[in-house]
Order: C-alpha cells, then structure tokens, then sequence
C-alpha cells in the first residue's frame, strides 16, 4: 500500500498562484478556486468535520488511474469532466501532487482561445472579456 503524505493547503496556493495567470475567487461556502483566463482547475473544498480537500483536473487516463488510490475519489459534480478529489491524507506524494496541479492548470490553459492565451504569456490581464464586461467598462469610463 502507497505511503499517505499530507498536503499543505498553503503551498498549494503558492504553487497554484504562482503559475502565469492563475488567479484565486472564493465562492461557493469558501471554496478556493483558482483559475486561469477565468476557468477552473483546481480548488480547495473546506469541510467542517475534517481538513479541506483538494479538487483538481485531470486528464482521462490520470483520471481512471488515479481514482483507485486511497484518498483520492472523483469530485462530486465535476466527475464526468476528469475532476478528482484528494483527502489531505492521499497517496500522492508532494512532487506528484505538484505535477498533477501544473497538468491540471496547462490542461485549461490549452483550451482557452488564442487571444487569452497570448495575453496570459504577455502578462496581461488573464481573465476572458465579455460583451457585458466590456459594456459595463465603457459605462465605468463614461
């Protein structure tokens, strides 16, 4: 059986954060979702009774192989879209959890639309613009 290592929820979001673009929203009872051009791909789930856990994008193959894993399970509501749900106490080691978040986080960045993409790489803004967003700026300026 793997050896449980626990994750520190804190340098999750350095790791999290310190990738290009990503940014941090807290919604949904104090979920910690980080983004990337305003997509999710990881967050960290807060729970009463015991440690948060983290919730994270995978891939399909990482997805069906990881899922067998003590403390890891798919993520309530996200399941059907290659989301997982690791425990504090999961069989993923720090540098494996580290890979699997840098994946989880590359794996929305290459389906955003090219313009975010290049904004993100170019250090601008990561966060999509919409018609109501740019509406609502043009009302800010007038």
């Amino acid at each position: 059986m793997p050896r449980l290592a626990k994750f520190d929820p804190k340098a999750v979001e350095r790791l999290c954060l310190g990738l290009p673009g990503a940014t941090l929203v807290v919604q949904w009872r104090d979920c910690r979702v980080y983004k990337v051009g305003g997509k999710m791909f990881a967050m960290l789930v807060p729970d009463r009774d015991k440690p948060p856990e983290l919730w994270f994008k995978a891939s399909d193959l990482s997805a069906r192989l990881l899922a067998d894993l003590p403390g890891i399970r798919p993520a309530p509501y996200l399941a059907r879209a290659g989301w997982l749900a690791a425990e504090q106490s999961s069989a993923l080691g720090k540098r494996d959890l580290e890979a699997y978040l840098r994946n989880a986080y590359a794996l929305i960045l290459e389906r955003l639309p090219k313009r975010v993409k290049d904004g993100i790489a170019a250090g601008r803004s990561a966060e999509p613009t919409t018609p109501a967003r740019r509406k609502r700026r043009l009302r800010d300026i007038a």
